[in-house]
C-alpha cells in the first residue's frame, strides 16, 4: 500500500545456472576436487551456452545422467556456487516480492506509522469479526453479515445454521400455547373433521389456525383416521353408543 514493492502470485520458476568462473580456474578445479568433475562435465556437454548466459537446468535429468539421486545433484551445485565456479539459482515455486523502484537507502524511506496503525487497528477488527462469527451459534448469519458491512437486516434468513439451530417447535409451542391445549381438549378422545374444529373452537385467523394443526400432526400429537377425521395420536376409535 506504501507503493514501495509489489508481489507476484506463486509461480514456477526452472532452476538456472552459467559459469561464473574463467577459463583456466575452471580447468584447474577438477584436479583439485576429481570428485566434481563429471558434473562439470555434464554441465559442460547437455546445456548449451551455459558458460556464457543463464540457462534453465533440470536437477532430476542431471541424476539421470550422473547416477545420483536430486537431492545430492543440489548440494553439489550448491558446493560448485559457493566455490565460484557457476552461479547457481534453484527453482522457485513461491510468490516473489519485486522492488517498484529503483534501489533505495534508507534516508529515501518514507513510513507513515499512523497509517500503519490504523491499518493494523482494521486488520485486527476484521479477524476479531471473523472468529465472532465462527463462535456465534445465535444470531443469524446472514444478519451478521449484513451488520458488517453496514447494512440493516431486520429479519433472519431462516436458512443459515444458526436460523435451523434455532428451536422452532419451543417457539411454536410458546407462542400459541393457549390455541394448542384448547384443540388438544377438544379432541380429546373423538375425532372431527377440519371444519368442524374450526366451527368449534372459532379461531380468530383460520390460516394461523390451519398451520397449528399440521404442527401438531407434525409433532405426531394428532393425526387423521382412514376417513380424513382428526384424532389424538394413537387414540381409539370409539364404539358405537
Amino acid at each position: 500500500r506504501e507503493g514501495l514493492f509489489d508481489i507476484s502470485e506463486s509461480a514456477f520458476t526452472p532452476s538456472k545456472i552459467v559459469f561464473s568462473t574463467d577459463k583456466e580456474q575452471l580447468n584447474e578445479y577438477p584436479s583439485l576436487y576429481p570428485e566434481r568433475a563429471e558434473m562439470i562435465k555434464a554441465l559442460l556437454r547437455n546445456y548449451e551456452g551455459i558458460f556464457d548466459r543463464p540457462v534453465f537446468i533440470r536437477e532430476q535429468h542431471l541424476g539421470y545422467l550422473l547416477y545420483m539421486e536430486t537431492e545430492n545433484i543440489i548440494s553439489e551445485l550448491k558446493i560448485l556456487h559457493r566455490d565460484g565456479i557457476i552461479h547457481y539459482e534453484p527453482r522457485k515455486e513461491k510468490a516473489r516480492i519485486f522492488l517498484i523502484h529503483n534501489r533505495m537507502y534508507g534516508d529515501d524511506f518514507r513510513i507513515d506509522s499512523q497509517r500503519i496503525e490504523s491499518l493494523r487497528k482494521e486488520y485486527l477488527f476484521r479477524v476479531s469479526e471473523m472468529a465472532r462469527y465462527a463462535r456465534d451459534h445465535k444470531e443469524c448469519r446472514s444478519r451478521f453479515i449484513a451488520s458488517y458491512f453496514g447494512e440493516n437486516q431486520k429479519k433472519d434468513c431462516g436458512l443459515c445454521d444458526n436460523c435451523i439451530r434455532k428451536n422452532p417447535v419451543a417457539e411454536m409451542q410458546e407462542n400459541n400455547r393457549a390455541i394448542i391445549d384448547r384443540i388438544l381438549e377438544t379432541v380429546g378422545l373423538d375425532s372431527f373433521t377440519t371444519r368442524q374444529l374450526i366451527e368449534k373452537i372459532s379461531p380468530q385467523n383460520v390460516d394461523k389456525f390451519n398451520e397449528i394443526l399440521h404442527f401438531l400432526m407434525r409433532e405426531e400429537q394428532l393425526e387423521a383416521d382412514e376417513t380424513g377425521k382428526i384424532r389424538r395420536k394413537g387414540a381409539k376409535k370409539k364404539g358405537p353408543r
